[in-house]
């Protein structure tokens, strides 16, 4: 379990990078998708993060482990090419939701159910991406060496000691000095970025000082409810109290793969997902994208492009099209299909999300009512907080706190480089 008494001291009041780098790079590796940012010693409010930096979080190597490919690339190859028995990976942030805590000696199985150690894929992953990154700055920033750059490993923040460790020995299997590498959890990063993002204007920002904030990270598996305190001279950011459950993103997903189960049948969608596996991945990533991109006040119906192969599925299993299959399931008023789409109502997409927000609205009572009845803000980050209807539920029942969402991938890049210029190195 990651400690509830973290403090980041020697913060830096004056507005000046601390950091005897003259770059800071932050890197968000605890996603399926893999992202950087970056700035300069001189300009380190100026965070840099291209856009080709997103990439899929996927690695394939092929059977001797000799040849290695990530990203796109590597999902590229695997859809398109028989390599089963070769090793894919395309879920690595599952590396941070093992049961029990993971050593160097931790095996992963893979797509193809092949085996291999944890530390190798943490290994692969960091050096796709810093590869990807010395690329770009020795394309942009002439003169620039290997040696200038301070490296910020961000993190969920349920992470604990052990995958922390571990993410600590991958980079320095890469020839990044220890001295180079910070760990920051992602709540941090949130909590500092809030801070900091309008940083000429901290003077108009008095309340900021000597209280206490929640920052609400729901992300994909896991929520964790995270209490932080500015102290007096601003100079430390302590981490209180942590708690986590599994309140995600992906519940919502479930709720929907359940709805699709009772209307296509649940024989019809276990072959989909089990010969289709790609085409059902990709179903749920739009699913999940639509429904972050949800906003409260928005009436509209919500549409989901159907993939043929679901289609052949209901039709070769039960003789029956999939139009008339929905149109006889119970769901049928609120669910119709037009050639490839299902056009859902509106509630019915924010039923999927009803139980997983009453479930954060009850923690995050709980621990305002434990000694934390204090904080005066709530900071919503992580990919479900991006959903609208999520933020007016926060926002509607605690009322009478400052209830503020910000951009999950922004707020956590853009505050683990801010913390790699602000806070001093040894501290």
């Amino acid at each position: 379990m990651v400690s509830s008494n973290r403090m980041l001291r020697g913060i830096s009041t004056g507005y000046e990078s601390t950091c005897y780098k003259p770059i800071v790079v932050a890197f968000l590796i605890g996603h399926s998708i893999w992202c950087y940012g970056f700035s300069c010693h001189g300009n380190w409010s100026e965070v840099y993060t291209p856009q080709e930096s997103d990439f899929p979080a996927a690695l394939l190597w092929n059977r001797d482990k000799s040849v290695i490919t990530s990203g796109h690339e590597a999902l590229h190859q695997f859809k398109t090419k028989d390599l089963k028995d070769w090793y894919f990976f395309l879920q690595i942030a599952n590396v941070f939701y093992l049961e029990k805590a993971i050593t160097q000696n931790t095996m992963l199985k893979g797509y193809t159910g092949k085996d291999i150690k944890a530390i190798e894929v943490l290994e692969q992953s960091i050096r796709s991406q810093v590869e990807d990154f010395l690329h770009l700055i020795h394309k942009q920033i002439q003169c620039r060496k290997e040696s200038d750059v301070k490296y910020v490993f961000t993190v969920p923040t349920h992470s604990d000691d052990s995958i922390q460790q571990l993410i600590i020995e991958a980079a320095l299997r890469n020839g990044i000095p220890r001295s180079s590498i910070s760990m920051v959890l992602e709540s941090e990063a949130a909590f500092f970025y809030h801070q900091y993002c309008f940083p000429r204007k901290w003077e108009q920002k008095k309340d900021s000082v000597g209280q206490k904030y929640l920052v609400a990270n729901l992300g994909d598996k896991l929520s964790t409810l995270s209490v932080h305190y500015i102290s007096g001279d601003r100079s430390a950011n302590q981490l209180l109290r942590i708690s986590t459950g599994p309140w995600g993103l992906e519940s919502v997903c479930n709720e929907f793969e359940t709805c699709l189960a009772d209307i296509i049948g649940n024989e019809q969608m276990q072959r989909f997902k089990s010969e289709y596996c790609f085409e059902f991945i990709a179903l749920v990533e739009r699913f999940k994208q639509k429904f972050r991109s949800l906003k409260s006040s928005d009436s509209r119906d919500v549409i989901t492009l159907i993939p043929l192969s679901m289609a052949n599925c209901v039709l070769e299993n039960t003789s029956t099209s999939l139009g008339e299959t929905v149109s006889r399931s119970k769901y049928s008023e609120d669910v119709t299909l037009t050639n490839d789409k299902l056009r859902w109502k509106r509630d019915r997409i924010f039923q999927f999300a009803d139980k997983v927000i009453g479930q954060i609205i009850d923690q995050t009572e709980t621990l305002l009512a434990s000694e934390m009845s204090d904080v005066t803000a709530i900071l919503l980050t992580g990919h479900l907080s991006e959903c609208g209807f999520v933020q007016m539920a926060m926002r509607k029942y605690f009322a009478n706190h400052h209830v503020l969402a910000l951009n999950t991938q922004v707020a956590a890049v853009k505050g683990a480089v801010y913390i790699g210029h602000l806070v001093n190195s040894e501290n």
